[in-house]
């Protein structure tokens, strides 16, 4: 015969048990064990990694990207693996680098501050870079604590390959400056009036 009636409630928990527990709770993953986190060798491993690593390495620096592999897939190349991937996915050619978001926002700054409101675009070797993958690099080296809201990055170098304009100039003229863009010295001798008056590119040096 049970001790307990089928009325009897079931004792209360322990504050000091429920607080334990809420502690489990909030307390990180657990890092890898060194059994759980593998090694490429051969081609085949990397490629239910490829896209996952592509998206990284477009906003991250390497050493990111190795650790987010690491931490969240139990995925651990070496550097000289990821370097000879990256190089044979040719990642690094599309690539933008952190100095050029750098440059792009140094001059994106500069411009909203002498006119607030003012949007800019950014022409990179040729090409338009989206507004969303600046924002992203903006706000990820903010939460990191490398630049904050008033840095004006006035170190930071200007690649030659780099243009910015307003939103409103014309696709003939986006074409022009992508055509124009791989040329400084030609640009600085045609001048940007003929294309327009809200065009900026890097003085040559």
């Amino acid at each position: 015969m049970s001790l307990f009636s089928s009325s009897d409630a079931a004792p209360p928990i322990p504050p000091n048990i429920l607080s334990r527990m809420d502690d489990i709770l909030m307390q990180p993953p657990p890092a890898p064990l060194a059994h759980q986190v593998r090694r490429p060798e051969n081609a085949k491993d990397w490629e239910p990694h490829k896209e996952k690593i592509t998206g990284l390495y477009q906003d991250m620096e390497l050493h990111e990207v190795m650790k987010t592999m690491k931490d969240q897939y139990y995925f651990a190349p070496t550097l000289n693996q990821y370097k000879k991937q990256i190089s044979k996915w040719g990642l690094d050619k599309k690539r933008i680098k952190g100095a050029e978001y750098k440059a792009m926002l140094k001059k994106k700054r500069k411009r909203e501050l002498e006119a607030p409101g003012k949007e800019s675009r950014f022409i990179l070797h040729g090409e338009e870079v989206p507004q969303s993958k600046i924002a992203r690099f903006e706000e990820r080296m903010q939460k990191s604590g490398k630049i904050n809201e008033d840095d004006t990055l006035s170190d930071v170098a200007t690649p030659a390959s780099l243009a910015c304009l307003t939103p409103e100039t014309t696709a003939r003229n986006i074409a022009e400056i992508a055509s124009r863009s791989m040329n400084i010295d030609e640009i600085s001798a045609v001048g940007t009036p003929q294309l327009s008056d809200e065009l900026w590119f890097p003085t040559p040096t």
